[in-house]
């Protein structure tokens, strides 16, 4: 079994512990997430389809926003995640989760 790692309920992203390779099969309770692309060792995948403007969750805490569509199993990263965690990113996390929720 693929060695990965989901903190909290509302995670939509998982952590390898391990490199993933392609067409890869992991678990996350009952649901099966099928590896779309090579997730390296430390790296992140999508637990289900995230939308354009949606936040990304890792370990219950919003690090980032897809800026486009990422499917279920596909490797998240910064060519399809806006961080968080730069300077500008963290003042505007209130603004981004707000209008997230209206």
């Amino acid at each position: 079994m693929k060695k990965i790692i989901v903190l909290k309920a509302n995670d939509n992203i998982a952590t390898a512990l391990e490199d993933l390779n392609i067409g890869d099969v992991v678990y996350i309770n009952d649901d099966q997430i099928t590896i779309f692309n090579k997730i390296h060792f430390e790296h992140k995948f999508a637990l289900h389809k995230i939308n354009k403007g949606e936040m990304v969750i890792k370990y219950g805490v919003p690090i980032g926003i897809a800026y486009k569509e990422i499917e279920k199993g596909e490797h998240v990263h910064l060519h399809n995640l806006k961080t968080l965690q730069s300077e500008d990113g963290i003042k505007n996390l209130d603004k981004e989760w707000s209008n997230r929720s209206s």
